[in-house]
């Protein structure tokens, strides 16, 4: 059985070729309160700047954004920082999506989706189907997963490898990567990092946003914010399944039915029209996670 590589191989004379461009980035976080997604938009500024007081209680209410110029491990970044609230801070989901959605106006290139170690919460299947309604299918060619709390690299990679994030990190193009935001010894590797930006040239866009956003105002002008959070995702999509041509309804987080999970992205099908195609997967696990969409089987994998 074939399994996740976290260790790179790093050709140092490519390093020192890379070391005299320099590489400029707009980057969006993304995550839910408490899991470290202000903490660790500080340590890839290498300043306090986003307002971040841990536990369950938002320190970000608003979008906001800085810019740094890291040259950590003779890495030349130019990178513009833009923290966002917590996906579900508040009970009117689709409310959110409008604010999240500003975001498109900085052009970003990257999402970092922040992840704290340990169980997957709800939650984050959640964040998973809020950010493909708002971004359309497209947002998980653009991110990078971030592992926040884990103590040391062992149990980093043990975290990546379980079967449960492994799905995790398929869906985001197998790019993913630890931070520790203590202020005492913070760590990234700006050299990895790097070499995931070089990889994420292009500018976000998503041909079909003007229906996202639509779909998303009538939604929230309708009220819908006492019912679950889960409904509310399902209403949602099911609309654009009826306004978009290759839009499957089928949730990739709460319900992961109808979800193929490829190398560099995901593909969304029908339910029944898995074919051969969806052996193009990340490792053994993935492929029986392709294999498992049409049964539902996956569907369980995060409930377990």
């Amino acid at each position: 059985m074939h399994s996740l590589v976290i260790f790179y191989h790093i050709d140092l004379d490519c390093l020192i070729k890379m070391s005299d461009e320099v590489v400029s980035r707009t980057i969006v976080m993304f995550g839910k309160t408490g899991d470290g997604k202000s903490s660790s938009g500080n340590t890839i500024l290498g300043r306090e700047h986003f307002k971040s007081i841990g536990g369950a209680e938002a320190g970000t209410r608003k979008i906001a954004y800085a810019s740094c110029d890291p040259t950590s491990a003779n890495c030349n970044l130019n990178l513009t920082v833009i923290d966002t609230p917590g996906l579900f801070d508040c009970g009117n989901v689709a409310m959110s999506a409008l604010n999240l959605m500003q975001v498109e106006r900085y052009k970003p290139h990257v999402f970092l989706l922040v992840l704290q170690v340990g169980r997957v919460r709800n939650e984050d299947k959640n964040t998973l189907d809020l950010l493909r309604i708002i971004f359309g299918d497209v947002v998980f060619k653009h991110t990078i997963l971030l592992v926040t709390h884990a103590m040391d690299e062992d149990e980093f990679n043990k975290f990546v490898i379980s079967p449960k994030i492994k799905q995790l990190v398929g869906l985001c193009g197998n790019r993913v990567m630890r931070i520790e935001n203590n202020r005492k010894y913070r760590d990234f590797n700006f050299i990895e990092f790097r070499r995931l930006l070089n990889d994420l040239k292009s500018v976000y866009t998503n041909k079909h946003e003007d229906i996202h956003k639509s779909v998303i105002e009538t939604y929230c002008n309708e009220n819908h914010g006492q019912k679950s959070v889960d409904i509310q995702l399902e209403e949602m999509s099911k609309e654009l399944e009826r306004r978009l041509p290759n839009w499957t309804a089928n949730l990739i987080g709460g319900v992961l039915v109808g979800a193929a999970l490829v190398a560099g992205g995901v593909a969304l099908v029908k339910t029944g029209a898995v074919n051969a195609e969806i052996v193009k997967t990340v490792g053994a696990g993935a492929v029986e996670a392709g294999k498992a969409v049409a049964s539902g089987a996956l569907s369980k994998a995060f409930t377990r």
